[in-house]
C-alpha cells in the first residue's frame, strides 16, 4: 500500500448496476479517505443514490469491487456493512417512531434480535444515549424528537455500532441555517476524530463551506473528482455537461423578485387548530389569508406544524376554526371536495400521498383523470392525445428518461418528484399547495418548478410554498410565515423580511 492510500478507508472500483434496461451506475468509481467530508453531487438520475445504496449494502452490484479499509468486501445486507464499520442516514430516517429510543438503538446492533443483550450491555446503551444528550432513552419514543434531534439520533446509532464510515443522504434538507450549522460542526467533529464522512448533496453552497474532497456523478458515471474547492462553474459544467440550463444557482434561486399585483383574498385560515395523534396541538390558533397571484411561504424546521398545516389545508388532517376557498367554508370536506374546488397539493411525503411506484409515469400523471372515473383512450379530457399530453409534461419539466411507459418507481427521486408537481400544475386552479417541491432537485430541477410557479403567481394562482430553504423562499415569496411550535414566529410582507430575522425565527430566537 503506497503512503496515498494508506488513510482510504473506503474505495469502489468499477461498480456497475443495471435496473432491467436502465444503466443507474456504469463503471463508477469513489474514493473517502479518513478525516474529510467527501461530498457527492449531480443532477438528478445521476446515480448518486443507486452507488450509497451498494456502498451500504442494500444492493449488490452486477460488477465491480468495493474496498474497505484495503480489503475487497462482500456486502449483502446492511449488517454486513455495519459490521465492516460503513452506515448510512437516509433522507427517510430508517427509524421506528412509536418505539424508544434505547429500542431503536439496539435494534442497529448486528445481532441482536438473535440473542437477548445483557443486563450490563442495556446498561452501556443507556449511558451512551444520556452521553449523547438524550436523558431518558428508555422513555422518550423517535416520534417525539425533534428533526435535528432525529438526525443527530440517527448518527449516533451508528457510531454506537462502530460505524467510522458515514454515508448521509440529503442530510440538510429540512433543517433550518442554525441548525444546518450544528450539524457541520458535529460531522467536522467526526472527521477530525478519523472517520469518513459522505455527503450527497444538491447544496453547491455546502459543498464550497463544508466539503474537503468532491465527487461528480453524471449519467450514472464519475466525471470529476478533486480536492479543495471548485469554482462553482466548473461543478454545474461537471454536473450538466451540454445540458446545463443555468449560469449558476443563484441564477435561479437569488432572481430579482419583481413587483406585481394581487387579486382577491382566495384563501382565508381563521384560527386554525390541528391535533397530534397524541392529541396535543401540532397547529395552534393559525390565522392568514393568501390572494390571488401571491406566494405565501411558511419556512420553519421540520416539525414545528407546518406538515400538519398542510395536511390539514388539504383536507388530510382534521382541523378546527375555518379555511375559506373563495369565500366557500371547505373547513371539513375531503381532500376530493376540496379538489373540486380547485385546490391541488403536492405533499411532503410523496411515497404515502401522491405517486403509485408500481404504475407508469404517464399514469400518475393522469391520476386525477382516472379518478374522475374517465376511461382514457386516446384522448386525455384536456383536448390533447395522452401520448401529447404526458410527453409535452415530461419535456416541460424535463422528466427523465422520456418513457411515458416507464414505472415510476424506476425513475430516480427528482424525477418522480417532478412528475408529481408536473401534475398537480397541469389545468386550471385556485389554490395550489407545495410542501418541499424541490426537496432532493438538482440546479435545473429546481429552477424549472421554480419558473412554472411563478408563471402559476400570474396567473392568478394563490400559492403556499412550505420550505426549509431561506435562498429557496426569497425566490419567489410575497408573504413570509415562519412557524415555530405551532405558531407564527414571524408573519409578514417580503418587504419586512431578512435573512437574519427569518433564520432567527426559524429558531425560536425571532420575535414578531
Amino acid at each position: 500500500m503506497n503512503p496515498s492510500e494508506s488513510n482510504c478507508l473506503l474505495r469502489a472500483t468499477g461498480l456497475t448496476k443495471s435496473f432491467g434496461p436502465l444503466v443507474a451506475n456504469d463503471a463508477v468509481t469513489l474514493e473517502v479517505k479518513a478525516g474529510e467530508i467527501h461530498a457527492v453531487v449531480g443532477e438528478n438520475g445521476a446515480g448518486k443514490t443507486t452507488l450509497m445504496r451498494m456502498l451500504s449494502g442494500e444492493i449488490s452490484p452486477d460488477a465491480g469491487e468495493i474496498v474497505v479499509r484495503g480489503s475487497a468486501a462482500r456486502l449483502r445486507s446492511p449488517q454486513d456493512a455495519v459490521r465492516l464499520g460503513v452506515g448510512m442516514v437516509h433522507q427517510h430516517y430508517s427509524v421506528i417512531a412509536e418505539f424508544s429510543l434505547l429500542d431503536n438503538l439496539l435494534l442497529a446492533v448486528p445481532g441482536s434480535s438473535a440473542r437477548p443483550l445483557t443486563r450490563a450491555q442495556l446498561a452501556t446503551a443507556v449511558t451512551y444515549l444520556q452521553e449523547e444528550g438524550f436523558p431518558h432513552p428508555e422513555s422518550t419514543a423517535v416520534r417525539d424528537l425533534s428533526v435535528d434531534e432525529l438526525q443527530r439520533f440517527e448518527i449516533a446509532r451508528l457510531l454506537f455500532v462502530g460505524a467510522d464510515i458515514l454515508i448521509l443522504d440529503e442530510p440538510t434538507a429540512v433543517l433550518g441555517p442554525i441548525e444546518i450549522e450544528r450539524l457541520y460542526e458535529r460531522l467536522r467533529g467526526l472527521a477530525a476524530e478519523g472517520r469518513a464522512i459522505v455527503v450527497i448533496t444538491h447544496k453547491l453552497g455546502e459543498v464550497e463551506s463544508h466539503a474537503d474532497r468532491v465527487t461528480v456523478m453524471r449519467g450514472g458515471r464519475t466525471v470529476l473528482s478533486a480536492a479543495g474547492s471548485l469554482p462553482r462553474e466548473e461543478l454545474l459544467s461537471a454536473m450538466f455537461g451540454d445540458h446545463l440550463k443555468v449560469a449558476s444557482e443563484q441564477d435561479s434561486l437569488t432572481r430579482q423578485h419583481a413587483e406585481h399585483a394581487v387579486g382577491d383574498v382566495v384563501l382565508d385560515v381563521r384560527d386554525l387548530k390541528v391535533l397530534g395523534h397524541d392529541g396535543r396541538p401540532r397547529v395552534n390558533g393559525l390565522s392568514f389569508t393568501v390572494s390571488a397571484g401571491e406566494i405565501l411561504c411558511i419556512l420553519g424546521v421540520e416539525g414545528n406544524g407546518q406538515a400538519h398545516l398542510m395536511d390539514a389545508l388539504a383536507g388530510l388532517r382534521a382541523a378546527s376554526g375555518q379555511v375559506l376557498v373563495a369565500t366557500h367554508e371547505v373547513t371539513d370536506d375531503s381532500p376530493r371536495d376540496r379538489f373540486d374546488r380547485g385546490v391541488r397539493f403536492v405533499s411532503e411525503d410523496r411515497h404515502r400521498w401522491d405517486v403509485l411506484k408500481d404504475a407508469s409515469v404517464a399514469e400518475n400523471f393522469l391520476a386525477h383523470d382516472y379518478a374522475d372515473g374517465r376511461a382514457l383512450g386516446h384522448t386525455s379530457s384536456r383536448g390533447k392525445t395522452v401520448s401529447e399530453l404526458v410527453l409535452s409534461a415530461m419535456e416541460r419539466f424535463d422528466i427523465r428518461p422520456r418513457a411515458p411507459r416507464m414505472r415510476l418507481g424506476n425513475l430516480s427521486g427528482g424525477n418522480q418528484q417532478r412528475t408529481v408537481v408536473a401534475r398537480e400544475s397541469a389545468g386550471s386552479k385556485q389554490v395550489l399547495l407545495l410542501s418541499h417541491p424541490t426537496r432532493g432537485l438538482d440546479v435545473v430541477g429546481a429552477s424549472t418548478i421554480v419558473d412554472d410557479v411563478l408563471e402559476q403567481r400570474a396567473h392568478g394562482v394563490a400559492i403556499i410554498w412550505n420550505t426549509a430553504d431561506i435562498d429557496e423562499a426569497f425566490a419567489v415569496a410575497d408573504t413570509f410565515l415562519v412557524m415555530y411550535k405551532g405558531q407564527a414566529a414571524f408573519l409578514g410582507s417580503r418587504s419586512e423580511a431578512t435573512r437574519d430575522r427569518i433564520a432567527l425565527s426559524m429558531s425560536g430566537s425571532g420575535g414578531h
